[in-house]
This record gives structure tokens, sequence and C-alpha cells, in this order.
């Protein structure tokens, strides 16, 4: 590579700095950094990216997960509204973003219905004008509008208000929003993706309904559904590794130790706060190194390109 035309090597050059954040990216998600990284398109490494710390975050042998995960990536560019369903804990975002992918189409935000106001929910929403409540300082769009052609996920559907749900219904039919305290009229072109641990079905048929039934088929185009980690106890070492390697840890927990794990009510999440503790008992008991429990990003070293592209 000694006889590169210079437009080659500022060529390479301008593709390593392109590739710098998002192999930063890498670095603090704990994958492997290789030095011809740095000569990868954007969008391979991009794609690397998403399948490492998306597709990869969802660690799983269970043929009912593998399933699911295949839909999410066969749906990721098919426009259509998806509901995620399964209990607390068990991958339903990390399908949410599988479907979104990678693509340039918009970002994947998202926004918890638990509890939320009747006045958040609209503001988050639909967007709001400088003072239309206390304290809106200034304009702000909702996410529908914000997502453009991107993915909104819409998590706990289920403990959506009556009112609320009539409002969303509203939103998804005529693709438009009216951000509060003003008469504007916002065009949306988002896709709907919702989770619930919840029985949507259940809730439309009881009497007094507690879901809408024509909400539930406006976002219930497709259907997928996660399963509980304690039908798929092989999961849970693919689980605990994973987890260990997003926090940095040294050491991960062998198979005889995960068999006294806690998992049964919170699944992943109650998983990790199990981990959390066995991490804590290690250190207190001085059985292995005391890298922090999550950990500031290993600093990123000064890479000379001479010895990047072997010049």
């Amino acid at each position: 590579m000694a006889n590169l035309h210079p437009r080659t090597v500022a060529h390479f050059a301008e593709t390593a700095m392109l590739n710098g954040p998002l192999i930063e990216r890498l670095r603090r998600a704990g994958c492997p950094i290789e030095d011809q990284m740095f000569t990868w398109s954007y969008d391979k490494l991009e794609y690397y990216l998403y399948r490492e710390t998306v597709v990869g975050e969802l660690a799983t042998m269970d043929r009912a997960m593998l399933k699911s995960r295949e839909t999410a990536e066969f749906l990721r560019e098919e426009w259509m509204n998806v509901l995620i369903t399964g209990p607390t804990g068990t991958g339903k975002e990390t399908l949410a973003k599988i479907l979104h992918g990678y693509h340039k189409r918009g970002p994947f935000l998202s926004e918890n219905f638990a509890g939320i106001t009747d006045t958040l929910f609209e503001s988050k929403l639909f967007g709001h004008r400088k003072g239309s409540f206390t304290g809106a300082a200034g304009d702000k769009p909702g996410i529908l509008e914000a997502a453009g052609d991107g993915t909104v996920f819409l998590d706990e559907i289920g403990d959506m208000k009556m009112e609320q749900q009539a409002k969303l219904l509203r939103a998804i039919g005529e693709r438009q929003v009216t951000p509060v305290g003003s008469n504007d009229i916002i065009p949306i072109k988002c896709r709907f993706v919702c989770a619930t641990n919840k029985d949507l079905r259940a809730m439309y048929r009881a009497d007094p309904p507690t879901f809408r039934i024509d909400l539930f088929f406006r976002l219930a185009q497709v259907v997928i559904s996660t399963t509980p980690l304690i039908d798929r106890a092989d999961d849970v070492p693919l689980i605990a590794a994973r987890i260990c390697r997003r926090r940095g840890w040294t050491a991960v927990p062998t198979e005889a130790e995960l068999e006294h794990a806690a998992y049964a009510e919170g699944n992943g999440r109650e998983l990790e706060n199990w981990l959390i503790n066995w991490r804590y008992r290690l250190l207190e008991d001085g059985t292995e190194p005391a890298p922090t429990n999550i950990p500031n990003p290993p600093e990123t070293p000064v890479v000379d390109m001479m010895d990047v592209f072997n010049l």
C-alpha cells in the first residue's frame, strides 16, 4: 500500500474518521474492535453495530423467540403497525428496535403510558405551543411529528385511559395531529409499534370495555409475542453473559450458580437485579478484581493512520 495515490489515502482517512463514532459505540458495548473496521464502509459498520448491539441483545435459542425475531426482521421494510405482547422483561422493546432496524427512514422514538396524565399525553405525542400550559416555555413537536418516517414505540399501551385511546385513534386514522395550544394541523408519517403485558382482547371484550376494539385493530395489524424466561431456561446463561458483558464485568456466573437465579416474575429485569447482587457478593468477598459495576467507557486510543493502512 506504500504506492497508493494520495486521493486513495485521503479517502481511507476520511472513512476512518466517519467510522470513529460507530466504533466507539461498539467499544462501549464491549464488542471486539479490529483495525480493518476503520476501512469498512459506513453502512457496513452501521449494520454490524445493529447486529451486535440490537439483534444480539435478544440472546435466545428458544424456537418461539427466534420465530418472533425472524418476524420482526422480516417486517422491518413492511410499513405496518405491530403489537408486541408478553410479560415484563422478555425483550419487547428489543424486538421493537429490531423491527425498526438500522435504516435511514427516521428515528426510533418511544413513550411509556404507565400513569401518564392527559396533558402530558397530548404534549408528548402531539406537541405543544409556547404558553399552552404551565411550564411550556417554548414550542415543542410531539414524537409523532418528530419521528418523521421512523418508528414510534408506545410501551404499556394497555395502561392508556379510554379518553387517551380516542385521541390516539383519531391521530392514527387521520394521519395528522394538532399540538396543544394550537389550531395547526401537522401531518404524520411514522409507523406505530406498541407493546403490552396485558390481554387487550380480554380488555375490549370486558363489560364495560377498558380498551377500544377499533384502536386494537388499528395497532395490531401484526401481533408478535414474547416468551417468559421461566419457559426458556436454556436462555438464562446466554442472557446472563450478555448482561455481564454489557456492564463490563470480568466474571460470569457458572451454570450451577445460575440455577439459584431469580427471574420467574420479572424475567430479564429480575435476572439483571440478581446478577447485580451476585456481583456485589463477589466484590464483598474479594473474589474478583473490582472494575466498577457500570464502568466508564474506555479511553479511545489515538490511532496512527500509517499503522492502520500499513503505509
